[in-house]
């Protein structure tokens, strides 16, 4: 895909952070899968990854948006 861009995630960030949140059951039987190193904020590289990823389908596929979703 043309204008894309390698973005390096700085600290401990392995896979686990990059899947979903665990509900209780999920936080209990995969527990590995919910616990980040120290100093990695899950939700702050969902939203970061979500909005680097928006912007690139949205620019590639010519989508102009009011306000950033």
């Amino acid at each position: 895909m043309p204008h894309v861009q390698l973005d390096v995630l700085h600290g401990l960030v392995d896979h686990e952070v990059l899947v979903n949140e665990c509900d209780a059951l999920g936080r209990d039987t995969w527990p590995e899968a919910r616990i980040d190193a120290p100093g990695i904020d899950r939700n702050k590289w969902h939203e970061y990854i979500g909005s680097a990823a928006l912007k690139v389908s949205d620019f590639n596929l010519g989508v102009r948006r009011d306000s950033a979703n």
